[in-house]
């Protein structure tokens, strides 16, 4: 074929240049437009995807705070109560903040004119990650759903370490759900979990048996109101697992300790005797009731932990 028959024509060739570039502009405004206007940050409300968190706090409109910190491999309430947090549960909330997504970033006066509930907002959430990163953010309402059955939160995102004001946005979270329970929900249902069978120094049991191990050296000696002698090594040590395994159902608050069989005479009473790092020492002491009429079961009481 001739040469000229294998080349496009000029106007052909801007034709096809000019719808090229038209589909170019398109893309663009279509990728813009799906992060919710050039004012969007990312998608995501962190800078880098966070490894983990080293404290979570939340507070409600009454002032009322929630406050947790990593303390080595675990978490740990510091307020209201100074207790064991339950891992499980943080665990929770920190995968449900570190993944939260942008759906859609709402502009300010749009945002005004909207029932967000920003104004009065339901949750202030203040995180820091391990890598010292802090996203600080209100809740509102929930919003209006679109194209998704998930759950959908207005929120105000006030402060990260990048650069910038605040914005609402829309994220797919249902914050109630995590955040609308009493503090004892999050703390640990072993209550006794952190204790250090190589700090105690005496297991002292009272109730309707009565005996003491006491720690001598490297090994134990054991007492009881008729005869004393040497124990054997896997008593002392199956009694603390016992403790640490110990798990509570519920927490209850109550002015009344009698009326849960928590009283003088209860069923059984252990006392733990720790040596502290200061060279002190402490007594944690477990208190298992009488059964109670109403329903059969039995309450305990701990005294001598933080928070208890």
């Amino acid at each position: 074929q001739p040469e000229s028959e294998i080349h496009m024509k000029p106007k052909t060739l801007i034709l096809l240049s000019v719808l090229l570039l038209a589909c170019l502009t398109y893309v663009v405004v279509q990728r813009i437009g799906s992060r919710g206007g050039p004012e969007s940050f990312s998608d995501s409300l962190f800078d880098r995807m966070p490894e983990g968190f080293a404290s979570i706090r939340i507070e409600n409109p009454q002032g009322e705070m929630l406050v947790f910190e990593r303390r080595g491999d675990n978490w740990h309430m510091a307020a209201p109560l100074d207790v064991r947090a339950d891992d499980a549960a943080l665990m929770m909330i920190e995968r449900a903040i570190g993944t939260l997504e942008v759906l859609r970033v709402v502009p300010e006066k749009q945002a005004s004119e909207l029932p967000t509930g920003l104004n009065s907002p339901s949750w202030r959430v203040d995180v820091t990650t391990l890598g010292g990163e802090r996203l600080l953010f209100d809740v509102g309402n929930p919003a209006p759903r679109i194209g998704t059955d998930a759950a959908e939160t207005y929120i105000r995102h006030l402060q990260t370490d990048r650069k910038g004001t605040s914005r609402v946005c829309v994220v797919a979270r249902d914050f109630d759900a995590l955040f609308d329970h009493p503090a004892a929900a999050f703390r640990s249902h072993r209550v006794l979990e952190d204790i250090d069978p190589a700090t105690i120094e005496s297991i002292q049991l009272t109730g309707q048996h009565a005996w003491t191990l006491t720690r001598r050296g490297q090994g134990w000696t054991v007492s009881t109101p008729t005869t004393s002698g040497a124990a054997l090594s896997d008593f002392p040590e199956g009694i603390l697992t016992l403790l640490q395994g110990l798990y509570a159902q519920e927490f209850i608050e109550t002015d009344d300790p009698a009326s849960l069989g928590l009283t003088d005479d209860a069923h059984t009473t252990v006392h733990l005797t720790q040596r502290l790092t200061n060279g002190e020492t402490s007594v944690i002491t477990l208190t298992v009731g009488n059964p109670t009429t109403a329903q059969r079961q039995r309450y305990a009481q701990v005294t001598g932990l933080d928070g208890a």
